[in-house]
């Protein structure tokens, strides 16, 4: 999983870069898949169609002499297998990126040489493929595919500079007008510049916004999910545990004398303190998916966790406790390391459906005063009785 600070570090280098590093660029090459699958499934599958067609149109629209029928007829029904397997790799999201990747690339590549055969065959044949036909192609795949600007830019290059120099040669050979590589020219420039502007928006808006998601779901001091996202993640844990029948641990913990630390060395310290225990929390609370870890307001945190076994809960919340007590604060003018405490209430049950997980909360946060007016430093245990659900 992406921490904030990851993403922050990302979103704070340059925005004109086209690549993310590591999972980042991972989880960003993932979203883009999903979000893509429709437009560029329908774009591969109109490329596809139009190839397949083109041989009803090889007299009307292109004005093509008999003896290239057959060529040409051959020429589109081997591209257009290539184009499809393209837009089924986009539509099918479960493909693996790797092979999707492979045939996206080939079919680009097999599109690509296409467009410049059939230009390289009207020069050189009574064939009417016109110069700006190359360009249309090169550019819809480039910009409305939306792929990797990296990956594409260095292969519209190689394209439209072997389009110009055929243009250029026939020019000499022919005395031919100038204006077809002109307008590939141009062509090049609004593709190039446009694949790599729409790339680069694209993921300086994605990273802003997966940002900007993370921000509201996490504590910005500890980088635990705040309130609000505990709030939903709990209902969810609690309403499947209820459905599957599995054991659900709710635990509340406050840290031991915070007012005192955050009078006495100030904020800066108690800030420390928090940030500390929401690394703690973070490494040893909640490690798999269903269970939540969050911080509830001021010092108090809470951790669920689910499918757990009664047995085993006395050792989490120990082993919770000792790391708590391993921290060592270097507060101003102290030279002993500050040593934290804290107290927690636990308490567990499989949910019925009379069961309110409202009401779970409260008892595990008053299981955790009792902890503190029996002198601090502790759990208190407790499952929860069915009677009080």
């Amino acid at each position: 999983m992406i921490s904030i600070g990851e993403l922050l570090a990302e979103r704070s280098k340059s925005s004109l870069r086209l690549r993310f590093t590591g999972k980042i660029e991972d989880q960003y090459r993932q979203d883009l898949r999903r979000r893509l699958k429709y437009p560029r499934t329908i774009l591969l599958t109109i490329i596809a169609i139009g190839f397949a067609v083109s041989p009803l149109q090889e007299q009307s629209l292109f004005q093509a002499p008999e003896h290239l029928h057959g060529v040409l007829t051959l020429f589109a029904w081997l591209i257009a297998p290539v184009a499809l397997a393209a837009a089924i790799s986009s539509f099918v999201t479960s493909t693996p990126r790797v092979l999707a990747q492979a045939v996206q690339s080939a079919a680009v590549v097999a599109i690509f040489s296409a467009v410049c055969a059939l230009r390289h065959l009207g020069l050189t044949s009574s064939f009417q493929y016109p110069a700006s036909m190359l360009g249309i192609v090169i550019s819809a795949v480039a910009i409305f595919g939306s792929f990797s600007a990296y990956r594409m830019i260095p292969i519209m290059l190689l394209f439209y500079g072997f389009g110009i120099a055929q243009e250029i040669y026939f020019l000499s050979q022919q005395s031919a007008s100038e204006l077809p590589a002109y307008t590939l020219f141009y062509f090049m420039l609004i593709s190039v510049l446009g694949a790599y502007s729409d790339e680069m928006l694209r993921r300086q808006s994605w990273i802003q916004g997966r940002a900007a998601s993370i921000l509201a779901r996490s504590d910005a001091l500890t980088g635990l999910a705040n309130r609000g996202a505990f709030n939903h993640r709990y209902a969810i844990s609690f309403n499947q545990a209820r459905r599957d029948k599995k054991m659900l641990a709710v635990l509340v913990l406050d840290l031991d004398h915070f007012k005192r630390l955050n009078d006495n060395f100030g904020h800066l310290a108690g800030d420390d303190a928090l940030q500390r225990i929401g690394g703690v929390l973070s490494q040893v609370a909640a490690l798999r998916p269903l269970d939540i870890c969050a911080r509830l307001g001021g010092e108090e945190f809470v951790v669920v966790w689910y499918d757990v076994s009664p047995e085993g809960l006395a050792r989490l919340v120990e082993r919770l406790l000792s790391a708590i007590r391993a921290i060592e604060l270097t507060v101003p003018g102290q030279e002993e390391p500050y040593k934290i405490t804290a107290s927690a209430g636990l308490t567990w049950l499989i949910p019925s459906t009379e069961s309110r997980s409202e009401r779970v909360l409260a008892k595990a946060d008053a299981l955790m005063y009792r902890a503190k007016h029996a002198g601090r430093d502790q759990a208190a245990l407790e499952s929860f009785d069915s009677g009080h659900s």
